[in-house]
This record gives C-alpha cells, structure tokens and sequence, in this order.
C-alpha cells in the first residue's frame, strides 16, 4: 500500500493569494483608519501576511487595544468568501496537480488541500477549488499555522499508519516551505511540542514525529532549484519553480529519486 502522503497548499502554490493583499490592505485601511495611500495600498501586494505590511504592523506594535482592533477587522475580514472566491488560479497548477496524483498515486495516498486560512474560509476555499475543477475539492483541512499544518498532517499520516506496509512519510507542496523547516525543528527539538500535541490526540500512538519527517519530503513551490536540508528535524526541501509542463518533466523523477534517500546525515547542496 502507499507509503507517503501527499498534500498541497493552496495560496501562492494553486492561487495567486499576493492578488489579495492590495484589497486586504485596502479594507483594512478603512477599517482602522490607517490612512494609507493608493500607491502604499498597491504596495501590499509584495507581501505574503497582511501584519507584514508596514502600515498595519505600525499599527499592531502601538499597543494592545490595537492589537485587539485588528484581530477584530480580521475577523470581519475573513466572514467574507468574496476575497477568497475571485482569487486566480495560478497558470497551469489544476493539471500540474492532476500530474502529481498521477505520478504517485501508486506510492501515495492524496489527503488533499492544506491551508492557513480560518475554519470560517473553509466552504469558500472549497467553491474556489471546485470552480476551478482540482481535483477532489472536498478533501480540505484549514490550518491555524506551519506549525498546525505540520502536526495535522502528521495526525492523518500516523492515523493511516494501519495501512502501510512500512511506516509512512509525508510529501507536501508548499510556497511555505522554510516556515515549514523551521516549525519542524522546534517539534522535534523541543519534546513540550509533541507532547502536548500527544496529550490532545493531535498525535496517536508512539509514532516518533522525527521519524516521520525523516521519511518526509517538502516541495517548495516558487523556490530556485536547490535541495535545503534541515538535519535537526531531518526533513529535507526540494524545489518547483513553477506548473510548467517542462518543470514537472525536470522535477517529478528528481523528486521520486529523492523519495528513495533517507534524510539523515545530509547537508544542504
């Protein structure tokens, strides 16, 4: 049976979320009065985070009635499914899927779409999936973070663990790939972590996360080509510039090779 799990993240790996963040920024100006201008408005769209933009970030680090002001816009902001829906799907990322499935469908087992967003974005993010036909729409997790994403996926991969001739690992397509690393080393570097996640059924069984990540594999879409290990999580990164036909022809063999290293003792190339 299957041997990995794949999942795939969605915004800026399936939809062009940096669209967004010009209209986020926009309705957050309104909201709190920010008074930013056209072109700083504009400007947001270099951003991934809405609190990466400078005026907003100003205005969260002024104080905690701030903060509390701008949680409450998110919230309001995020009961919208319009921001969501009229996103754009990247060119070529509904057929690139399809390929992915195709190719390992045999060695894995796809559990879908993983995204940061709120539970309350979920039905939205569905109608976006299946309006632009990728498939199995319905197989989607929301996500509070890296971190989150990392250890709910470790839930279902140890969950399916019954299935498996031999333990399974994880492969995930992810725009995020370096907040992935670093989230993967502080649940393995610090037990607290995976112990609580233990404690609250996060994480069944005895299954070490170390060994999971150890068999698991990280594609970082929109990264250059390069192979970026993290040795104490002993997980490792490879790169998918982009859904071109001709990228996946170069990727896909590089990544079932990759498949069959382990990941142990390994530096960056």
């Amino acid at each position: 049976m299957a041997e990995r799990v794949l999942g795939i993240d969605i915004d800026n790996t399936l939809a062009r979320a940096t669209d967004m963040m010009p209209t986020l920024a926009g309705i957050y100006n309104e909201l709190l009065n920010l008074g930013m201008t056209p072109d700083e408005i504009e400007a947001a769209r270099h951003y991934q985070r809405t609190f990466e933009i400078p005026q907003i970030r100003a205005f969260i680090q002024r104080g905690e009635d701030q903060r509390t002001l701008y949680y409450d816009a998110r919230k309001e902001i995020s009961a919208n499914p319009h921001i969501y829906l009229d996103l754009e799907s990247l060119p070529l990322a509904q057929e690139g899927v399809r390929q992915f499935i195709e190719q390992f469908g045999g060695p894995v087992f796809f559990a879908g779409y993983w995204t940061v967003r709120s539970q309350a974005n979920a039905p939205a993010t569905g109608q976006w999936l299946n309006n632009h036909r990728y498939p199995h729409p319905e197989r989607l997790t929301a996500c509070e973070s890296p971190k989150d994403k990392l250890l709910r996926l470790a839930r279902l991969t140890i969950h399916h663990n019954q299935y498996f001739t031999t333990p399974p690992g994880l492969l995930l397509i992810d725009d995020s790939a370096d907040a992935l690393g670093e989230a993967a080393i502080q649940l393995t570097l610090h037990d607290q972590f995976e112990t609580r996640a233990r404690r609250s059924g996060l994480l069944p069984g005895d299954y070490p996360i170390k060994e999971l990540f150890r068999k698991s594999l990280v594609v970082g879409f929109g990264k250059d080509e390069k192979t970026t290990v993290y040795p104490a999580a002993r997980l490792r990164i490879v790169s998918l510039p982009d859904w071109n036909p001709d990228t996946l022809a170069h990727v896909i063999p590089f990544i079932q090779t990759e498949l069959g290293k382990p990941n142990d003792n390994r530096l960056d190339t």
